[in-house]
């Protein structure tokens, strides 16, 4: 749980991969993919939520591999939000942290959320189009 750096199991259970390193005879070779795919496999068997990878910022090669050989992950700019406290805040400016949700439901909600949000907003702009200003 994100939340156990704090002492509270707040949050989403979650796979946390602390920034990965290869040895430079094995680099370019398939070796972080593979372990990163295998650990969102145990992550699917384990019946977590997501798959977090953080990592020092500026490290290009992992920015790289994470873009282009692994699917579904995006920057968490929430990833220390929740956690509430200020102890952490030099993390969030010295880490670059990537995550994949894999829970269907999470990503159930999130769909169902965003379809709302795009209703209301058309619903609004037809209310603001057809209403004519009344004295």
């Amino acid at each position: 749980m994100q939340g156990a750096l704090v002492g509270k199991m707040t949050g989403h259970p979650c796979v946390l991969v602390n920034d990965v390193q290869i040895l430079p005879e094995i680099r370019r070779k398939g070796v972080a993919a593979a372990l990163l795919k295998l650990l969102s496999v145990v992550a699917v068997r384990e019946k977590m939520s997501y798959v977090v990878i953080k990592q020092i910022k500026g490290c290009d090669e992992m920015s790289q591999l994470v873009r282009t050989k692994l699917k579904g992950f995006a920057v968490d700019d929430g990833a220390y939000m929740s956690l509430e406290s200020d102890e952490f805040d030099e993390h969030a400016e010295a880490f670059e942290v990537w995550s994949r949700c894999i829970d269907k439901t999470i990503i159930k909600a999130k769909v169902e959320k965003e379809n709302v949000r795009e209703l209301a907003q058309k619903l609004a702009m037809q209310l603001s189009t057809n209403s004519s200003p009344r004295c």
